[in-house]
């Protein structure tokens, strides 16, 4: 009996030191790096490169909601949000590139969750400034830009939610618009005014 109980307890001594533990785990392609925005109001670049581009945001009707300007400096672009009266800003995702790899859900539609460039706001403020880096970016690419954007009662709790696009030609369930690139080294024709 003594042997029988040695040896057993031998042969689970080997088991449980001589095994090695594998961890498996699925393989999942990169998630998008979620950041938070920091940059409350609108910040512009110190030396913009050529004219930037403006258009609304709007919802799935295209009623507008606020005002949106893209434009860039040697480093980085740069999307300046602003929102109408009573709306604040709660979150901001960015795809830039072709629209044949635009992020897409089960149903077809555009999933703004799989972009790469995402933000949600340390705050909620009615304008903010989101930026990402040039390099890799075509000089002229399609955009498409989602706000979450929410209305809130007097102790700051979100009330109404709704999601913007950045107005553009219809794609999908969403809005996409050509952006180009402004050259570096031009000076400015127009003033720095704010977006309204």
């Amino acid at each position: 009996m003594k042997l029988q109980t040695a040896s057993t307890f031998i042969l689970l001594l080997l088991f449980a030191f001589g095994c090695q533990k594998e961890i498996i785990q699925p393989e999942i392609a990169p998630a998008p790096e979620l950041s938070t925005g920091s940059l409350e109001g609108l910040v512009r670049p110190d030396a913009p490169c050529g004219l930037g581009q403006t258009s609304d945001l709007v919802d799935i009707a295209t009623a507008n909601y606020g005002a949106l300007e893209i434009l860039n400096d040697a480093n980085d672009i740069y999307f300046l949000a602003e929102m109408n009266h009573g709306w604040l800003i709660q979150s901001a995702q960015v795809y830039v590139g072709d629209l044949l790899n635009l992020p897409k859900d089960n149903n077809g539609g555009i999933r703004p969750e799989g972009f790469p460039y995402q933000w949600v706001n340390s705050r909620l403020a009615s304008s903010y400034t989101y930026t990402i880096p040039k390099g890799g970016v075509a000089a002229c690419t399609q955009v498409v830009i989602v706000i979450q954007a929410v209305q809130t009662d007097l102790w700051g709790n979100p009330i109404n939610s709704i999601q913007l696009w950045g107005d553009g030609n219809a794609v999908l369930n969403g809005y996409a618009a050509s952006y180009c690139q402004g050259v570096c080294g031009l000076t400015q024709a127009t003033s720095d005014a704010a977006v309204y």
